[in-house]
């Protein structure tokens, strides 16, 4: 840490308000933030859609396994297992599309 002019020492580390470039590795302020148009269009990407199905379909599947073994094992299955198994889909989806749209919004 180097002392600045104010007296106030400066830290290595970005502050919230600032984010680190990938190509420079400078410290830069952000851009003005995105619209959600734009992030919702970039929701609505074939490859987005795609790329958060087939996570949804391996991780699903396994989170089901593991949290509902009375599926698998016995076969039994009811209305709030059903539900809870459905939902338990919705996650790994929901993490894979969000996680798409920010790779690709701070790629532009």
């Amino acid at each position: 840490m180097k002392p600045l002019s104010s007296g106030k020492m400066e830290t290595p580390y970005p502050r919230s308000s600032q984010r680190i470039s990938s190509e420079s590795h400078k410290i830069t302020t952000p851009k003005m933030a995105e619209s959600k148009t734009s992030r919702w269009r970039l929701f609505c990407y074939r490859s987005v859609q795609i790329r958060a199905l087939q996570t949804a379909a391996l991780v699903g599947t396994i989170l089901v396994a593991i949290n509902h073994p009375e599926i698998v094992l016995e076969g039994y299955i009811d209305t709030s297992i059903l539900l809870k198994s459905l939902l338990t889909y919705c996650v790994p989806y929901a993490v894979s599309s969000y996680s798409s749209v920010l790779a690709l919004s701070e790629r532009n």
